[in-house]
C-alpha cells in the first residue's frame, strides 16, 4: 500500500498547516508522524520543558484526531532508520513536512533525508515555515515576501477526508517521566491550552 508521510517537527497544530492539508488532499492513505532524535533530546539548545510541550501538544492533537481515526505516531530514534521502517512496511510514496529553520544539526538531518528520499524515489514536499525563505543569496525582497506570506489564505487541511494508516506508536512509558510533570507555571501544550 503506498502511503503519506506528514512529518510533525516543531509545527504541533492542526490549523494552518500546508503540509498535513497537502497530504490530505492526495486522497492516498497518511500517517502523521513525530520523531523523538536521541542526538536532538540530548542536544544543550533544548531543555525537559520542551519536549514536555512537545508530548503535551501530541497528546492535545491526538485527543482532536480520534474523531478522525487516527493519530500522530511518535517514535524514538535515528529518523532516516525510522523512514525505512516506514518505507518496508508501507512504501512511502511522498513525505510532507514544513522546513525546518534553526540549528545546524536539524539542516544537516534535512539533507540525510532529502538523500534518502531520492534514493527511495520518495517524493518529499517541504512547505516553508512563516515567511522564510532558505537558500536565499540576497536578503533584498524579504519584507514584500514576509507581506505576502502573512496575508496568504490559512491552509486549512480537511480532516474529515484523511485516509488513515495504522502504525505503532512508542510505548509513552519509555520517555522521561518528567515529560509528563505538569509543571502550573510553564505555558502547557498544544492549541485547547
Amino acid at each position: 500500500m503506498a502511503i503519506n508521510v506528514v512529518w510533525f517537527k516543531r509545527d504541533l497544530r492542526l490549523s494552518d498547516h500546508e503540509p498535513l492539508k497537502a497530504a490530505i488532499s492526495t486522497g492516498r492513505p497518511t500517517l502523521l508522524w513525530f520523531n523523538f532524535e536521541p542526538w536532538l533530546v540530548n542536544d544543550p539548545h533544548y531543555d525537559e520543558r520542551h519536549w514536555r510541550f512537545i508530548v503535551e501538544s501530541i497528546r492535545d492533537i491526538n485527543r482532536k484526531l480520534k474523531a478522525y481515526n487516527t493519530q500522530i505516531y511518535v517514535t524514538y530514534g535515528d529518523t532516516v532508520e525510522q523512514l525505512q521502517i516506514w518505507h518496508q512496511q508501507f512504501s512511502v510514496e511522498s513525505l510532507y513536512s514544513h522546513q525546518e529553520v534553526g540549528l545546524l544539526n536539524t539542516f544537516d538531518r534535512d539533507k540525510q533525508v532529502a538523500s534518502w528520499c531520492r534514493q527511495h524515489h520518495v517524493n518529499w514536499f517541504e512547505s516553508p515555515t512563516g515567511a522564510v525563505q532558505r537558500g536565499l543569496n540576497s536578503r533584498q525582497q524579504w519584507q514584500k515576501h514576509w507581506y505576502e506570506t502573512m496575508k496568504a489564505p490559512l491552509a486549512t487541511p480537511d480532516l474529515a477526508r484523511i485516509q488513515p494508516v495504522k502504525a505503532v506508536s512508542v510505548d509513552y512509558r519509555t520517555l522521561p517521566k518528567s515529560w509528563f510533570e505538569r509543571r502550573p507555571s510553564f505555558q502547557y501544550g498544544g492549541s485547547a491550552a
